[in-house]
């Protein structure tokens, strides 16, 4: 029977982030998925600024900025009447952290890429059956 510090079960961006923090603290960590390897589909394709400080600090950002597209407001329409507008901060686009339009599968990858720099990496198609 394996034992760890701390099992993470999930590979997503919530998964792969606690990951990341745990080891940045020393923290020994497994991660383990059921999925057969990384999505290579998006189930979000936005990143709020909030997000893109968590992953500044854990050194899991990369080139994330140079690949996306800075999102400084969105705009909600119903039919052809616009019924919410959004401003995102930072007008001068001098954060390390902007709010951005990136795809989920390119955040997770990012995510890997700083968990492996960290000695870590997710066990695909390893499921938790049982706790004791």
């Amino acid at each position: 029977m394996d034992t760890t510090e701390v099992l993470v079960v999930g590979a997503g961006p919530t998964g792969l982030t606690l990951a990341c923090g745990l080891r940045l603290h020393g923290v020994a960590v497994r991660v383990v998925d059921r999925a057969p390897g990384p999505a290579t589909t998006s189930r979000a394709n936005f990143l709020h600024a909030r997000g893109s400080e968590v992953l500044h600090r854990l050194g899991a950002l990369g080139t994330l900025p140079e690949e996306s597209l800075r999102a400084m407001r969105i705009t909600t329409y119903l039919g052809d009447r616009p019924v919410m507008r959004l401003r995102f901060g930072d007008p001068g686009g001098k954060t390390a952290a902007p709010p951005m339009v990136v795809s989920q599968a390119k955040v997770e990858a990012a995510l890997r890429d700083r968990l492996a720099e960290l000695g870590g990496a997710p066990e695909w198609n390893t499921a938790l059956v049982d706790i004791n």
